[in-house]
């Protein structure tokens, strides 16, 4: 089942470096494609998830995720206006789809 987990912070170097702190986690065979510029930083595993960072700021309206790790600094009217519609609806409910890191 392929997923899009969003990372998201204002300062897009902070997303990135969270990005790496995960895909360092995994075992280097789950990961199939790594895209990382000064603008990109996109990492999809084998199962088809895709980890994405995103700049918290307007132009992240319109997008569908199935996951979001947000930076403590995003906020809360960001996360209201911009992230939760940004959610797809699953069995579990958006809160739980939310995790916050720093």
């Amino acid at each position: 089942m392929k997923r899009t987990v969003g990372i998201f912070a204002k300062n897009i170097r902070a997303a990135s470096i969270f990005l790496d702190e995960i895909i360092g986690e995994m075992l280097y065979k789950n990961v199939s494609r790594v895209s990382k510029t000064s603008y990109i930083h996109e990492v999809e595993l084998a199962d088809g998830t895709v980890y994405r960072v995103i700049r918290a700021d307007q132009s992240a309206r319109g997008l569908r995720l199935d996951d979001v790790y947000i930076h403590r600094d995003v906020e809360n009217d960001f996360i209201s206006n911009i992230v939760m519609p940004s959610l797809l609806n699953g069995d579990d409910g958006s809160k739980s789809k939310i995790k916050f890191f720093e």
